[in-house]
């Protein structure tokens, strides 16, 4: 996954919620901006699922994004 693209998302106004894609199927979804954050070395990527479980990712991990129904 591009991280700059990452960060577009992260960073748009208004912020719009979106999922981010894992290889084994999962979907993290992201629903506000504190809820995922880029290391300044931008391989690792730490998000926050909605439950507070959190995980950090190598962004090569992440397969791609999904915007929200409401925001596509």
């Amino acid at each position: 996954m591009n991280v700059e693209r990452l960060r577009e998302l992260m960073y748009a106004t208004p912020f719009e919620p979106f999922s981010v894609l894992l290889p084994n199927g999962d979907k993290i979804r992201i629903p506000h901006t504190d809820h995922i954050w880029v290391h300044p070395d931008r391989r690792t990527v730490i998000v926050v699922a909605e439950s507070g479980a959190t995980r950090m990712l190598n962004h090569q991990m992440i397969l791609g994004v999904e915007l929200d129904q409401a925001a596509a």
